[in-house]
């Protein structure tokens, strides 16, 4: 089938993301920015909304959430969008709306979530999954969008996990976006444009991570995206993008994808690494990594294999410093590089509007969680996966004791132990060679919502801006679409002397329409 892309037809796959079918055809620039400055997409996952277009004359719709239909017609984003005539409807309070009332609510689909809500279940609760995402499984777990595509063994285990989650009755609902957690456990959420409200008895928050921001000049290119955003068109759509591809970065996630682009027939250029390159120093570390999880440390020499067949240059101890026009990178070891996409992946950041507007914060233990909360997963502390799974079925079991049920976590415990040991191995394998965040020029950009540069939130500190907020009344910064979720964890690492640390947390969490609000 075929859509039609600001005036040019192209070919597209049902069930595939809008991005999915531009990246394939080598189309990078979505939208232009308040000062005219071309974008493209960044994270991949709906999260920092830089990939909003207009779809079927409607505006501000994320390209990379938005599945392909026959006929459609879409374009680039313009700043000023024309508001669409709703029809007129009688006034109608909160607690007019639809409600749902599980006895638990999971949010989030990733391994956390779905370990949480079996876990759950099992114990013999009425238990509702949501995700803002077409189907589930997360970031790690990623299914294909396209009937018949192959999966590999990451996808598999999910599948499995998937699959366990419906036999045991969980009911799922995908597309669904949790925007608002008010006082009493109650929710808004959004689903096919329509609101509605949601008020368990207790609630798992497993809302995961997204990849951090790597302000550099130029990072807000087009053509420059998160290695997240990469792996994920490839995994759900098996889109490649054409030309020279360079991957840096921090950390193993980095080499997964240079390994997966190459099985699929990509043009990988190189691996940019932060970390310097494994050496005899280094066994010791990799065989505790073996000890923890030896299938990991197989399919990672597996990956550093078939780089090496395909003569894939790994530059260690490298960062990216710049990246010029027409995707020139220059990196602090000197480097000179040319690429047709740059696939940026420096470390996550937890997602935690939902747990802190229920009061709860990064790194606490679930006894300190307010009644009814448990959180599970990167959402707390970036710890992977695994860890994950296991911290999600703690939770999931931590409920149900909350509710007055029994509920067995099996070997949870004794599992997160061992993957976080594996986790702590990795990355003291991967510890970057010199501090991250060390290429900042004045006129960076750390806020692409709202074009805030490192010299005007310098200006604001100086004219006396201590606070995030305060920081953020003087230069907008965190004040975008994405709601500040790519620039306040740079902003805390930029000046950790600021305080208090994040924004306060205000519904709606996420984007969403006129419509829903006035639902």
């Amino acid at each position: 089938m075929f859509i039609d892309w600001d005036g040019q037809a192209l070919p597209a796959r049902p069930g595939e993301s809008l991005l999915a079918t531009l990246t394939a055809a080598g189309i990078t620039t979505l939208r232009h920015d308040g000062q005219g400055a071309a974008q493209g997409a960044w994270c991949g996952m709906g999260a920092c909304q830089a990939c909003l277009v207009n779809v079927d004359g409607m505006p501000n719709r994320r390209a990379c959430m938005v599945k392909v239909a026959a006929g459609m017609t879409a374009a680039p984003a313009t700043e000023r969008a024309k508001l669409h005539k709703m029809a007129s409807a009688p006034p109608r309070r909160a607690a007019d709306l639809p409600e749902r009332r599980p006895d638990v609510l999971v949010i989030g689909a990733g391994p956390a979530g779905l370990s949480a809500a079996l876990v759950a279940r099992r114990a013999g609760l009425n238990v509702l999954l949501v995700d803002e995402r077409g189907s589930a499984g997360g970031q790690y777990y990623k299914q294909p969008d396209i009937a018949g595509m192959p999966i590999d063994a990451q996808a598999t285990e999910g599948a499995a996990l998937i699959a366990r989650v419906q036999a045991a009755g969980v009911e799922i609902l995908s597309e669904t976006t949790v925007w608002g957690a008010f006082a009493g456990l109650e929710f808004a959420a959004s689903r096919g444009g329509a609101a509605f409200r949601i008020r368990p008895r207790a609630v798992v928050v497993a809302t995961g991570a997204q990849e951090t921001a790597w302000p550099v000049p130029g990072w807000t290119l087009p053509g420059v995206m998160s290695t997240g955003a990469a792996q994920g068109l490839l995994r759900t759509a098996g889109r490649i993008p054409p030309g020279r591809i360079v991957i840096a970065g921090n950390g193993p996630l980095n080499l997964q994808l240079a390994a997966e682009l190459l099985a699929a027939g990509a043009d990988v250029a190189a691996l940019v690494e932060a970390a310097p390159a494994p050496g005899l120093g280094r066994v010791g570390t990799v065989a505790r990594m073996a000890a923890a999880a030896p299938g990991l440390v197989r399919r990672g020499i597996a990956y550093r294999a078939r780089l090496r067949r395909a003569g894939v240059p790994t530059l260690w101890a490298t960062q990216v410093t710049s990246i010029a026009a027409g995707l020139e990178i220059e990196t602090d070891g000197g480097e000179r590089l040319a690429a047709d996409m740059l696939c940026l992946g420096y470390g996550l950041v937890p997602e935690t509007a939902l747990p802190r507007a229920l009061g709860a914060m990064p790194g606490l233990s679930t006894n300190t969680m307010p009644p009814g909360v448990f959180i599970a997963g990167d959402c707390t502390t970036i710890g992977g996966a695994h860890v994950a799974a296991a911290a999600g079925t703690l939770a999931g079991a931590a409920a149900a004791r909350y509710l007055g049920l029994a509920a067995d976590p099996g070997e949870a415990q004794a599992r997160m132990q061992r993957a976080a040991a594996f986790q702590a191995a990795l990355w003291r394998l991967y510890a970057p060679a010199r501090p991250l965040l060390g290429h900042i020029t004045p006129t960076t950009i750390i806020c692409r919502c709202e074009g805030v540069t490192a010299e005007d939130i310098a200006a604001a500190q100086a004219a006396g801006a201590y606070s995030h907020a305060a920081i953020k009344q003087a230069t907008r910064l965190g004040m975008g679409r994405c709601q500040g979720r790519g620039c306040v964890p740079l902003l805390a690492r930029l000046s950790p002397e600021s305080v208090p640390v994040g924004l306060a947390p205000r519904a709606p969490v996420r984007p969403v329409t006129i419509a829903e609000l006035a639902g």
